[in-house]
């Protein structure tokens, strides 16, 4: 698997985890308010394991854009490396 698909998929999982609600198929154009029980605290949620997960530091002015699931892959892609 590529970063994107190992991504798409610890993301998908999580989101799994952390939502209440059954989650609909998602795609890379799902869009974060159509995921059921996703709200701003569980989203942020996400983001940190996401950034524990791949060992990466996500912009906190990136997590104002982030609209759809594409949104948030490509925020890790962009995270700085920890350290």
């Amino acid at each position: 698997m590529t970063l994107p698909e190992t991504a798409f998929a610890t993301l998908a999982d999580l989101l799994r985890g952390l939502c209440e609600d059954p989650l609909p198929d998602l795609a890379p154009d799902t869009l974060l308010a159509d995921i059921p029980g996703l709200d701003s605290i569980r989203l942020l949620e996400a983001v940190a394991l996401l950034e524990e997960a791949f060992e990466v530091e996500i912009d906190t002015a990136a997590l104002d854009g982030l609209r759809r699931v594409a949104d948030i892959l490509a925020a890790v892609a962009k995270g700085r490396p920890q350290g």
